[in-house]
């Protein structure tokens, strides 16, 4: 099976993702004021940009991936919420 992307399609939306996620902690622009006063706060946004970000970089690692796929029979829950939701994206 042949990748479901392109390095430089998925280079591309995982800088994206980074530079949006990015602009929601230190906007570009400085007459935006930078949100949260707090240091957990901070720690909330932090944890926001590393979904955002990591969740984009193994999405688009995997589209890379020849070999990537899961039988039926072999899906697993969620670590975090433990759903057993599989949310197919066609492409």
């Amino acid at each position: 099976m042949a990748a479901r992307t392109t390095r430089q399609a998925a280079r591309a939306r995982i800088q994206a993702v980074f530079e949006k996620a990015l602009d929601q902690i230190i906007p570009e622009d400085g007459s935006v004021p930078l949100r949260g006063r707090t240091f957990i706060e901070w720690e909330d946004l932090a944890d926001a940009f590393d979904r955002a970000v990591t969740t984009t970089l193994l999405e688009e690692r995997s589209a890379l991936e020849d070999t990537a796929a899961v039988a039926k029979d072999q899906l697993g829950c969620c670590p975090h919420c433990g759903s057993d939701r599989l949310y197919v994206q066609v492409v």
